[in-house]
């Protein structure tokens, strides 16, 4: 679902300054469908994300982020996760972050 991981904003004008995630990183106890979606299928989620973030561009974006997400948490990269996915997002979209901010979050909560 949307309110994962991606801000609600569109797209980032270079102008403006950094702004904070639209949800904090344990708001998805609010939304109980988003927990439950991300808990029990979080490469589905990952998938999403990958597409509604526009990490990559075609029919297959979701599968690619689905397949990335089981590639990297199953075999222990969840700091690359954390890299590859919110830190893409966050760039794009201009939120206030780092790449070692990333790689923590995404290896201590990558769901």
């Amino acid at each position: 679902t949307e309110n994962l991981k991606t801000p609600k904003q569109d797209q980032y004008n270079m102008d403006s300054p950094l702004r904070d995630w639209s949800h904090g990183l344990f708001s998805c106890f609010g939304d109980m469908g988003a927990c439950c979606y991300a808990s029990f299928c979080p490469s589905c989620a990952g998938g999403e994300i990958w597409d509604q973030g526009e990490l990559s561009i075609g029919e297959w974006a979701w599968w690619g982020g689905c397949c990335l997400y089981l590639v990297l948490i199953e075999n222990g990269f969840c700091c690359l996760y954390g890299i590859m996915y919110t830190g893409q997002i966050r760039e794009k979209r201009g939120i206030e972050g780092s790449c070692i901010g990333d790689c923590i979050t995404g290896t201590c909560c990558h769901c």
